[in-house]
């Protein structure tokens, strides 16, 4: 298969995985909580804009200098790696609301109330969105600041027995 294709088959299955997981969080998060209209509206428009800019750091990497994308970077990264922590949480979160249904169809127990059930997605949204925005907020200096220069490498030799 020729480059261009490989690199084009490449970016398109990314791109696909990328919409894929802020769909899901859109359904998790916006959409099973029911949230009133101006928030899910906020919510619709953070979420684009926050892909879109992970999406122009991703293709604008390819072609502008580093340093004139580094808030671009910050944020777009930034975004990758905290969504990536809400849908690995979300995940665990409808793993733990399997196995409650397997138990309760075991159990032969009538299903929840459907109040429960939005006042618990709403409860688990937001400690799932709390807990994924605040492990992203342990680096202490902005990410577009350029790391301190004064560190040092030195060699280091190790021999392995043969």
């Amino acid at each position: 298969m020729h480059t261009s294709v490989q690199a084009i088959v490449f970016f398109l299955v990314a791109f696909l995985v990328v919409m894929g997981w802020h769909a899901y969080l859109w359904n998790r998060l916006l959409r099973d909580t029911q949230p009133p209209p101006r928030w899910k509206v906020a919510g619709k428009i953070a979420l684009l804009t926050l892909v879109t800019l992970f999406l122009f750091a991703m293709i604008g990497g390819r072609s502008w200098p580093f340093d004139s994308l580094r808030p671009l970077y910050a944020i777009g990264y930034g975004w990758l790696g905290t969504s990536f922590l809400l849908v690995v949480m979300l995940l665990l979160t409808d793993l733990g609301k399997l196995s409650a249904r397997g138990v309760r169809r075991l159990m032969k127990r009538a299903p929840t109330n459907p109040e429960r059930r939005l006042t618990l997605a709403r409860i688990l949204a937001g400690s799932v969105a709390f807990t994924g925005f605040s492990a992203r907020q342990k680096e202490l200096r902005p990410p577009w600041e350029p790391f301190p220069s004064d560190a040092s490498v030195s060699p280091c030799h190790v021999c392995l027995p043969r």
